[in-house]
């Protein structure tokens, strides 16, 4: 189990006193209170070993508890959402056009 930490804009990962993975988002407050997955990010030494889609859930999960409506700029959050369109469908939407996600 990993140790995520919260801040205004990132929840992330730490070892050793360096951020390793991250979830960047941002708040919206169109019609109702959305949050932007705006860019995922694992260090290279930590690929491979589903760290992106660990925090990726953890977000999710944390967002969807206080009922937010999740947009996935992030196109690896597109995926994710794609694949967990069953248990979190109501919670995200798709955004295309976000910044440029960092997992390969």
């Amino acid at each position: 189990m990993n140790d995520y930490k919260i801040n205004e804009n990132r929840i992330y990962l730490e070892r050793d006193g360096k951020v390793v993975a991250y979830v960047d988002f941002s708040f919206t407050f169109e019609r109702d209170e959305k949050v932007s997955f705006d860019k995922v990010f694992v260090d290279e030494s930590l690929r491979g070993q589903g760290i992106a889609a660990d925090i990726t859930k953890f977000a999710v999960d944390h967002f969807k508890n206080q009922n937010y409506i999740i947009i996935a700029t992030c196109p690896y959050v597109d995926i994710w959402m794609k694949r967990h369109m069953e248990e979190y469908g109501k919670y995200m939407v798709a955004k295309k056009g976000g910044p440029t996600c960092s997992i390969k």
